[in-house]
């Protein structure tokens, strides 16, 4: 009788416990939602300095590109004015700690304006080199999108980025994400 009035008391504390877990979710995940665009769009802005407006391309082309380019996550136009004048994408690629959050910009002459890493779950101190080593995400200022980028100890060619001392799964991963949104913004967005 006992295990019984034990077994009921624990189904009603687990019950209220998963209530309250479900209210205090549905109050902070728009909270959390808006707190992550607000970030995304402060990287947006520190790729393009001088653009006027963000806005998100069309669903159903979002969804196609999606499909084909696993990665990406959210397709962004860059405008100044009504013109568009480059893209943003944000993708999320696996490091060596879990999935990495980069924002690729890219112009439309076909070179790649910046990328930022916005979130990671790397190793402090060698995978955060990706963020914390400012040479790692200028190593992709000006490059082409027009094929596909490398890793190097000594980047010198055009293709080249920066492979990071200790963080060799970190900048594979990143580089994953960036090449491919400049996959998808060749295949569909480049003029």
């Amino acid at each position: 009788m006992k295990v019984v009035r034990y077994a009921i008391v624990l189904l009603i504390f687990g019950a209220v416990a998963g209530g309250v877990l479900a209210y205090s979710n549905d109050i902070t995940a728009p909270i959390i939602a808006e707190q992550e665009k607000a970030g995304s769009f402060a990287a947006f802005q520190e790729i393009f300095p001088d653009a006027d407006d963000f806005v998100s391309i069309d669903e159903g082309l979002l969804n196609e590109i999606i499909t084909e380019h696993g990665t990406v996550k959210e397709i962004i136009e860059v405008k100044s004015g009504e013109e568009v004048i480059a893209y943003v994408f944000n993708t999320i690629s696996g490091g060596y700690g879990g999935g990495i959050t980069t924002i690729s910009g890219f112009n439309l002459d076909g070179t790649i304006a910046g990328i930022r890493i916005t979130e990671n779950s790397e190793t402090p101190g060698l995978g955060t080199k990706i963020v914390d080593d400012p040479a790692y995400q200028e190593s992709y200022v000006g490059k082409s999108v027009m094929e596909d980028l490398v890793l190097s100890a000594s980047p010198t060619g055009e293709n080249e980025v920066l492979l990071l001392s200790g963080a060799t799964v970190s900048s594979e991963g990143v580089l994953r994400g960036v090449n491919d949104a400049r996959e998808a913004f060749i295949n569909f967005l480049a003029n």
